[in-house]
């Protein structure tokens, strides 16, 4: 404790640089029913087969949304699951893969009313920031870095659920 309050005294942080969406000239699309968008990378240590099952779940209750998701990963049973998620959403799944080029990713973030991690840990949430700046709604596990980098937006544009292995919470705020 005495070695980290020196440290602490000359310390400061910076936090990391953020290049913004451009957003100048678009506008968002028209949809029938709502877009909640997942973009974290397709591996194992970002949960996405937890969003996948509250996805399904919410749909085998008769909600319909569109959805979209924004990334791919290496993972062979990732994409084994991503291939049954896409068997069970059919055309309610409009977008699986990362958007490279800036314009095309920037009206995805326009057009998405919401979007969802199920991450257990998150540093930065860029991706989160580009999308809140975009007007879309989050939907968080109450961890990592999220209620420190989104709290003061909690209510009105973030909701957290429980915990990144929280199921039920995650259908709820979904709803």
């Amino acid at each position: 404790q005495e070695l980290i309050e020196p440290v602490r005294e000359k310390s400061i942080i910076i936090p990391p640089g953020q290049d913004l969406p451009n957003l100048k000239g678009l506008t968002p699309s028209k949809r029938d029913l709502p877009l909640v968008i997942f973009p974290a990378r397709l591996e194992t240590s970002k949960q996405p087969a937890l969003f996948f099952q509250a996805v399904e779940e919410l749909f085998a209750e008769g909600k319909r949304f569109y959805v979209a998701v924004l990334s791919k990963g290496k993972s062979t049973s990732m994409w084994r699951r991503l291939r049954q998620f896409r068997e069970n959403l059919g055309s309610y799944l409009i977008h699986v893969g990362r958007i490279n080029d800036p314009r095309a990713f920037a009206q995805m973030l326009l057009d998405a009313d919401i979007a969802v991690s199920t991450t257990p840990f998150e540093a930065f949430g860029r991706v989160y920031v580009e999308a809140l700046y975009a007007g879309t709604k989050l939907i968080l596990p109450r961890s990592g870095a999220f209620p420190e980098l989104f709290g003061d937006f909690e209510g009105s544009h973030v909701r957290f659920y429980g915990n990144p292995t929280d199921l039920v919470g995650l259908k709820e705020t979904l709803r």
